[in-house]
């Protein structure tokens, strides 16, 4: 028996003690987040009532991306092309929305960047390894299987495709000075590296030649892409991707935007050698807060 109501008298108070705490507890919870919820619906109410008495108004516009589907490579205006020959260096990463475009163009689901060959150097090609040309023409190949980053299919289009197509369209003293093998340009990329010292894959190289006919030389690589053993390149096609920095383009308005950039485009592109509703323009805006009047 006393050992009964000593442990009730142990119990008692101990609960009481549990009681007072987590009432105590409640009471602080409750003391913290009146005051917090309380702040958060008037700032809330304030942030709307000023949202409510401003709009929206355009303070800028700029082209960030064109995408176009050339039929050929007689879309440049300048004669002379800057053929990218280190085509096994990774250049430059593709946006995602962009890959996505060229994939539904081709009608694929998934396009992957080892079906893409970056076709078109730019001057600065041998000396700048950073600079992404503004205008990129890319080569896409939608029923490659066997990846274009391997040196077996890099080495066929090279060899088979691409220079007898362009050794064609030359006169007789400008091919001295172009390269006569896939392997050749290998060898000189890497000499070119181990000179200047990089601790890079190799260097960059670009084959500037002038021809008689671009249009020509495209129509031979494409033709001879068709012929059977060449399968994997069948069906190429040519993709332009135009990227600038936004303080290139910006102006107050659509229109502004791309007069800014229009003159740059026309002065390369020849828009006969592009469908009209192959043609799309990627622009950002930016707004501001206004009063209302």
């Amino acid at each position: 028996m006393d050992s009964s109501v000593s442990q009730a008298d142990l119990d008692g108070p101990n609960r009481k003690r549990q009681e007072m705490e987590r009432s105590a507890s409640s009471l602080s919870q409750a003391h913290f987040q009146g005051p917090n919820q309380k702040r958060q619906k008037m700032d809330s109410e304030l942030s709307l009532s000023k949202l409510s008495g401003s709009s929206l108004t355009l303070a800028n516009c700029y082209v960030t991306e064109v995408l176009a589907f050339p039929r050929s490579l007689a879309v440049f205006r300048n004669d002379i092309l800057h053929w990218n020959a280190t085509c096994w260096l990774e250049r430059f990463p593709i946006p995602q929305l962009a890959m996505r475009k060229i994939a539904d163009h081709c009608k694929i689901p998934t396009l992957h960047k080892w079906q893409i060959c970056e076709f078109k150097g730019s001057e600065r090609s041998n000396e700048e390894f950073s600079d992404i040309p503004e205008i990129r023409l890319l080569v896409v190949f939608p029923h490659m299987k066997k990846s274009f980053d391997s040196e077996e299919v890099q080495k066929r289009w090279t060899d088979e495709i691409v220079l007898p197509s362009i050794y064609r369209h030359v006169i007789s003293g400008i091919r001295q000075y172009l390269p006569t093998s896939y392997q050749l340009l290998r060898l000189n990329s890497q000499v070119k590296r181990m000179e200047l010292g990089l601790d890079v894959r190799d260097t960059p190289s670009c084959v500037s030649f002038r021809s008689d006919s671009l249009e020509r030389t495209w129509t031979d690589i494409m033709s001879k892409a068709q012929e059977s053993g060449f399968e994997e390149f069948a069906g190429a096609f040519l993709v332009a991707l135009g990227q600038w920095h936004p303080t290139y383009t910006i102006g107050n308005s659509t229109a502004e935007a791309w007069r800014s950039l229009g003159s740059a485009w026309d002065m390369e592109m020849d828009m006969t050698y592009i469908p009209a509703e192959s043609f799309e323009v990627r622009m950002e805006s930016q707004f501001r807060l206004a009063p209302t009047v």
